[in-house]
């Protein structure tokens, strides 16, 4: 099933989608730490915050999704990560604590209407008799895309630093809504 027309035509979308998302996200709370942060703060801003923006963020999927056709909403979905993860750049340039809050609530927000609308996308590819096996493959391929994105955030960001890595994020993320368009 892996070399089939429904797998690889997704892989593209499945491998580039959410790594600069995942790239970012990995290294944000070894930054805010880095940065002086404690422990308490970045369990606030990144944890309670995130936990309720991303909630929000399924919800407001859920909804564009049942109302408007998913490949426009993936690629708007997309765009809006991008955003949010450029919010990070300004952030690095006015150390501003309101730009960090709203840095880390709509990489949050949009960053879980992102992965609900490709989610949903794998759902309407998986063809019916195989519609299992397919939606297996394509998760596998999101998970372990992330998870290397993620793994490697640390080392791009000690090689080129945070504004390095939250710019590459940035390009990353933006083409990986391009790739749903």
């Amino acid at each position: 099933r892996i070399q089939h027309p429904t797998i690889t035509k997704m892989l593209p979308i499945l491998i580039f989608y959410n790594f600069g998302n995942a790239l970012a996200s990995g290294i944000q709370k070894p930054m805010l730490k880095d940065m002086g942060y404690t422990l308490s703060d970045i369990a606030l801003y990144s944890g309670l915050l995130g936990s309720f923006t991303a909630l929000l963020g399924a919800l407001i999927a859920a909804i564009l999704l049942s109302r408007f056709p998913r490949r426009e909403m993936l690629f708007l979905f997309g765009l809006a990560q991008t955003f949010s993860i450029s919010l990070f750049l300004v952030f690095l340039f006015t150390q501003n604590l309101i730009v960090l809050n709203s840095a880390l609530g709509l990489e949050h927000l949009f960053g879980t209407m992102a992965t609900v609308g490709l989610f949903a996308l794998m759902m309407d590819c998986a063809e019916v008799e195989f519609a299992a096996v397919d939606y297996t493959i394509f998760a596998s391929v999101v998970v372990i895309t992330t998870g290397l994105a993620k793994l490697s955030s640390g080392l791009v960001a000690q090689m080129i630093g945070y504004l390095g890595l939250f710019g590459i994020a940035s390009i990353l993320s933006g083409l990986g809504a391009f790739f749903v368009a």
